[in-house]
């Protein structure tokens, strides 16, 4: 019988967190995760208060971005911050255990200024909230718990629910303009094509009122809230075959996909989606 070595392959913290990271393709699509997240709690739970709020403050070079949302909290952090780790009863929105973590090391690749802070109703009726931060670790990892007399919970909403924060650097802001022609840099012209990409993104979940997206601007000290509205096409006239079904498994159990033949209007204030071009 050989004779067996043992292997110390832990994985290094700052190469494993940069490996994570990136893979996608512009910031819209790494906040997205955190609401996938947001949007699947919603669903498991069937909660009746269903509100994802994502504020956009302008400091100088960076924009700090706070994800808040009414879900329930995050009941298992060590579960939440395994990488791997999973909920099985978790819809397919959140099922495979990476997304929180894929995200959190491409927003802040640094891994220095990201914050995720939790509470449950077990939480606020023992006045209290969790917080992890970076730096992410393999090992040693510790979370805070805070008394709100003590440190105020960090959110608008005073239910359970859970914040993300990050200071999103000037690169992955300006990436919202990715493949539009005429990239523009400006702060308010970046805002709306974030707002357009969540339209699209998450049409059918905000027309089914599955979650309800808000917008808060932070721009030299004035704020404004911004609906995110559902962006569907609109049609002019439809072609034959005008309408239809068809049943397909995408990977996940058997869904019904509609889809219309037509022409559609031109939508003439949209840089990304649905110009008819």
């Amino acid at each position: 019988m050989p004779e067996q070595f043992e292997l110390f392959n832990q994985p290094h913290e700052d190469g494993f967190w940069s490996g994570i990271g990136g893979h996608f393709n512009n910031f819209s699509q790494v906040v997205c995760e955190f609401i996938d997240n947001s949007v699947a709690n919603f669903i498991q739970y069937h909660l009746s208060q269903k509100t994802i709020q994502i504020t956009l403050e302008k400091v100088n070079e960076i924009v700090k971005v706070k994800i808040e949302d009414t879900g329930t909290g995050i009941v298992d952090l060590n579960r939440s911050f395994t990488i791997g780790g999973k909920d099985k009863n978790a819809p397919s929105l959140n099922e495979h255990g990476f997304g929180l973590k894929h995200a959190l090391a491409t927003a802040d690749n640094s891994n220095s200024n990201w914050a995720v802070s939790t509470r449950t109703k077990e939480l606020i009726e023992n006045g209290s909230y969790d917080e992890v931060s970076a730096k992410y670790m393999i090992s040693g990892y510790y979370s805070k718990r805070f008394n709100t007399n003590e440190k105020k919970w960090p959110g608008d909403f005073h239910g359970t629910g859970t914040i993300i924060e990050f200071d999103a650097s000037k690169e992955l802001f300006h990436s919202l303009s990715k493949g539009i022609r005429g990239r523009t840099t400006r702060f308010s012209s970046l805002v709306n094509i974030f707002i357009e990409d969540l339209g699209f993104y998450y049409s059918g979940i905000i027309e089914t009122g599955s979650a309800n997206i808000v917008v808060k601007v932070i721009d030299n000290g004035n704020d404004e809230i911004y609906t995110v509205p559902s962006l569907k096409p609109e049609f002019i006239k439809y072609y034959e075959p005008a309408h239809g079904q068809v049943d397909y498994d995408l990977g996940n159990g058997e869904v019904t996909i509609k889809y219309s033949f037509g022409k559609i209007k031109p939508k003439s204030n949209a840089k990304r989606y649905y110009k008819a071009n």
